[in-house]
């Protein structure tokens, strides 16, 4: 009897049910997007917020969201090795990155045919995809089969319409067509093979909700044995199996990884933490040395020994690799873990293009609001001014800085009369080796005279902005022709591009040049009138220079149309070479005296307007985005009109300066003084309120053509004569030309 009593208890504890629970369900939508962050997005669009507004603007405008996407699957495609003998392959890319762009086009907009051509792409591969093969067929696998399953996710799990056979068709080519092919991963290859399989394979077992296949995918980012295991990609210092091969290679393997923990995330598992924060640490070493810092590598060889660097690459060093929306909303904003240097690339990067290769729409996706700007304090000094004379005001006053041990300021200045706009006459220059403590008498440059030409018009040049060509080593003034019949009625029609050049070392100008525009536009108008007048430009480091420029479409009616033209310069000759945008608005005399400046890998434009002023940028300095008005941050509009606006970059911040009305200056000619200057946020495109500062005060003259000439990261001059004395209490005074210093704080 005493051994039945725990021969019983035995008995009746194999008997109890086990209380292990099953895993439960899978969450869908669960791929890279949940519900919850459907509808953030879809309400961010509604609201016209930033940064999704913009970057919906692009999905909207992409050749993926076309209604005439055709899919063109083929039944046998082939990736062969470095993609020789491919078959199929760009289309099945192509089509992948397409029927996700559609399938999220409906979830935001709704749209039944997005949804309708979404469903027509997996449709034609469920039914026409037999095999994929190849040396690098698991990679196309890897890389592509995330956008299929992703479209096929949020398709399935709203109210698309697609039908039950048609689904299970498709996820029988998922099971039995790519699944195989990257069942058992590529150890050997480079990590980002084994990375973007993970991806797949986890993104296929939600689909499917297949638990062995997910599973398999999460093991194998844990503990797998090939070069992709998070463990054998990341050294603890973020340091990564392909760093010493080359970068972009690098981060795609970083952004494979971190979709699969973002598909584990949706499914309540955290991958992201693994190793503590190991990702985090990788995206942020390849964010610091692609911003040109220098980070730490030790020899390292891939986990097979096939590969084996010591020392890290620069190969790909700076390219715009958009995978860095992902982790830094996971990392920084989830959880809070400072990540630096990911948030400055994301600066240069947004919106994020869209690349087959990544997880395209990123910053649509992932975006949880404007990344924060850095709050630049700004000291302004006043330098020494320069007085107008009895019979003329100095006019269009810019300094260009010639480098060297004692640097020369040169400033040029439009003799114009008093009594009448628009009557200008020579240009005169000042120069100061003191760094605008003291300025020389102005003189008369020769070449740069008012003349009378054969047909008896007289020709001046005028608005000029010269700027140190550093390339040719010459100080380039970029500007336009007044042009006045008989001497004195201006016709607007003959208005050129007009540049001249000044040799340092012998302080010689030579003639006014002018440079040849093509005959008509991109919409085939024909160019008229078209000049530089008052327009800051951006030379580039191999010498081009990207030169904004204004015309009119046809000689019928002065309405202007601005361009930004990329132009060659040998150090003489200034030619053109292609321009882009062609920004233009059909009220009044659209938009002119256009103003350039790069700021953190982009190209930010503002335009003049009669009414108002307007603000684009882009990301190769001659295309850009829709203009918008510019406004502060609070929404209200900045009140800059009829006049010309222009940047300063400084201490890592972007700043804007301009006029405006609403500044009790009502008694000011078109609200042209004072001269304001304030930080704008990169990615609003906003002049933030309480950043907004006088530089030059308000003393019954108008300040709106003014210069900015940049001495250095942390330096600006700006210079600014007063016109319009005969308007106000002045009058019959002598105009001043100011010169103040802008300097970002330390």
């Amino acid at each position: 009897m005493p051994l039945l009593r725990p021969l019983l208890l035995l008995w009746i504890l194999f008997q109890q049910p086990c209380s292990a629970e099953k895993p439960a369900p899978f969450v869908h939508p669960g791929v890279l997007h949940s519900t919850s962050e459907l509808n953030f997005v879809r309400d961010k669009i509604a609201s016209g917020e930033e940064p999704w507004s913009r970057a919906w603007q692009a999905l909207v405008a992409h050749r993926w969201a076309s209604l005439e996407h055709k899919s063109r699957a083929h039944p046998n495609v082939v990736r062969g090795r470095r993609g020789k003998n491919n078959v199929g392959m760009r289309e099945l890319m192509d089509d992948s990155a397409a029927a996700y762009t559609h399938a999220l086009h409906w979830s935001m907009s709704g749209e039944s045919a997005h949804a309708d051509k979404s469903i027509e792409i997996l449709n034609d591969y469920a039914h026409t995809l037999k095999s994929i093969e190849g040396h690098d067929a698991r990679l196309l696998v890897g890389i592509t089969g995330i956008h299929f399953v992703n479209a096929a996710e949020l398709i399935a799990h709203g109210e698309a319409g697609w039908g039950s056979d048609d689904r299970e068709r498709f996820g029988r080519m998922l099971r039995e067509v790519l699944y195989p092919v990257i069942e058992d991963f590529y150890p050997t290859a480079n990590g980002n093979w084994d990375a973007s399989m993970i991806q797949t394979m986890m993104a296929i077992g939600v689909f499917l909700d297949d638990r062995a296949i997910y599973q398999r995918g999460v093991d194998y980012f844990l503990n797998g044995r090939g070069n992709g295991c998070l463990l054998n990609y990341v050294k603890p210092s973020g340091q990564c199996q392909e760093s010493g091969r080359d970068q972009h290679h690098t981060l795609m393997g970083l952004g494979y990884l971190a979709s699969a923990a973002e598909i584990a995330r949706n499914q309540g598992l955290d991958l992201y933490g693994e190793a503590g924060n190991r990702l985090a640490a990788a995206f942020e070493y390849c964010a610091k040395y692609g911003l040109g810092h220098e980070v730490p590598f030790e020899r390292f060889v891939s986990v097979d020994g096939r590969y084996d660097h010591d020392s890290i690459s620069e190969v790909g060093r700076g390219w715009s690799v958009p995978v860095f929306e992902l982790p830094y909303r996971h990392y920084h904003l989830r959880m809070k873990i400072p990540m630096p240097f990911s948030e400055q690339t994301l600066r240069k990067l947004r919106p994020e293009k869209p690349s087959v290769d990544h997880k395209p729409w990123s910053t649509l996706m992932c975006a949880q609001g404007v990344l924060p700007v850095k709050s630049v304090s700004l000291e302004v000094e006043a330098l020494a001014s320069i007085k107008g004379t009895d019979r003329w005001d100095w006019w269009q006053a810019r300094t260009a800085r010639v480098p060297g041990e004692k640097p020369l300021w040169v400033t040029t200045m439009s003799e114009t009369g008093k009594k009448v706009s628009h009557d200008f006459h020579d240009i005169y220059q000042t120069l100061s080796r003191d760094e605008g403590r003291t300025w020389s008498k102005p003189v008369i440059i020769p070449s740069l005279r008012r003349a009378r030409q054969d047909d008896g018009f007289e020709v001046a040049i005028g608005d000029l902005w010269p700027t140190w060509h550093a390339k040719s080593g010459v100080v380039l003034t970029t500007g336009k022709t007044f042009n006045f019949e008989g001497g004195k009625r201006e016709i607007f029609t003959r208005e050129k591009v007009s540049y001249a050049t000044m040799n340092p070392k012998s302080g010689k100008w030579g003639a006014m040049k002018f440079l040849a525009m093509p005959e008509k536009d991109h919409s085939g108008e024909v160019i008229v009138a078209a000049n530089a007048g008052n327009n800051q430009r951006v030379d580039l480091p191999n010498g081009d220079i990207l030169l904004p420029v204004r015309y009119q479409r046809g000689a019928a009616r002065r309405n202007y149309t601005s361009v930004v033209v990329r132009c060659g310069f040998d150090g003489e000759t200034l030619t053109y070479r292609e321009h882009g945008s062609e920004l233009n608005i059909p009220r009044d005399r659209g938009l002119y005296e256009p103003s350039l400046t790069e700021f953190e890998g982009k190209y930010y434009l503002t335009l003049r307007s009669d009414h108002s002023a307007f603000v684009t940028k882009g990301g190769d300095g001659i295309n850009f985005e829709p203009i918008r008005e510019w406004k502060f941050d609070d929404g209200t509009l900045l009140g800059s009109y009829n006049t010309q606006q222009h940047w300063i970059t400084a201490g890592g911040g972007l700043f804007l300066v301009y006029t405006r009305k609403g500044a009790d200056n009502d008694h000011v000619f078109r609200h042209r003084a004072p001269l304001f200057i304030g930080q704008v946020h990169p990615e609003t495109l906003q002049v933030i309120r309480a950043t907004e500062r006088v530089l030059i005060p308000e003393n019954h003259a108008t300040l709106g053509n003014s210069g900015v000439c940049r001495l250095n990261d942390n330096e600006s001059i700006v210079t600014c004569g007063e016109g319009l004395m005969r308007l106000g209490k002045r009058k019959g005074e002598l105009n001043i030309v100011h010169f103040v210093k802008v300097t970002a704080g330390k």
